[in-house]
């Protein structure tokens, strides 16, 4: 998960013509950008920036709507540096497990959403990943939703915003396949969603990932 995400960074980067600079471990490792989530929230009205784009977004009722600030807040901090990594993490799992089925549900959603941006995009997968299990029905949806069709011509933003799209739909197969190398019930869960993917290329995807998987993980 960690190598996807150092990707989907530059991705989102290419977007805007920026590229980060990353900060590495005392081994020298390159490390991903950094994740830091504010302190957790009681229950209130979804805030005002999610009911302003309410016509893009996945619907909103029996989600959280503290849960919905806590994205918006965090996601952009995706690419700071200036953030503590075992806090962040700390912090992001105390919200995963607060979760309920309608915040799974629609993170599911909000990864394709119109929306969302590239790093609530991100940050929702990361969530999910987190959840585990109980979120592979969720995941399921962000990675096999058909994505929006895009005349794009090579070398514009339209090409870009492509692109973005695809990386983090690979993100949620990569984040299931990282799960399956020690869990065989997700391996189970990777190959049906091969079969039932309609894109050819998110099933070719998936495809690799499955013959990647070491034997004694099946």
């Amino acid at each position: 998960m960690k190598k996807v995400l150092l990707i989907l960074v530059f991705v989102l980067a290419a977007g805007v013509g920026v590229f980060l600079l990353l900060p590495k471990s005392e081994n020298g490792e390159l490390q991903p950008a950094k994740l830091l989530p504010a302190a957790l929230r009681p229950v209130t009205p979804p805030p005002q920036a999610m009911q302003d784009k309410k016509a893009v977004l996945p619907p909103l009722e029996g989600v959280d709507g503290g849960f919905l600030q806590f994205v918006i807040d965090e996601a952009p901090k995706i690419d700071s540096l200036n953030v503590n990594a075992e806090e962040a993490d700390r912090r992001a799992r105390a919200q995963v497990d607060a979760l309920g089925e309608k915040e799974l549900e629609f993170l599911g959603k909000f990864v394709n959403s119109e929306g969302a941006t590239g790093p609530q995009k991100i940050y929702s997968v990361y969530l999910l990943d987190l959840a585990g299990e109980r979120a592979w029905a969720a995941m399921k949806e962000a990675a096999l939703t058909p994505l929006k069709e895009r005349m794009a011509a090579p070398h514009t933003m339209e090409e870009v915003k492509s692109m973005q799209e695809k990386a983090i739909v690979f993100m949620a197969i990569d984040a299931l396949a990282e799960q399956a190398g020690s869990n065989p019930k997700a391996v189970e869960e990777l190959e049906r969603w091969a079969a039932e993917a309609r894109s050819p290329e998110v099933r070719a995807y998936i495809l690799e990932k499955l013959k990647e998987l070491p034997s004694s993980s099946r």
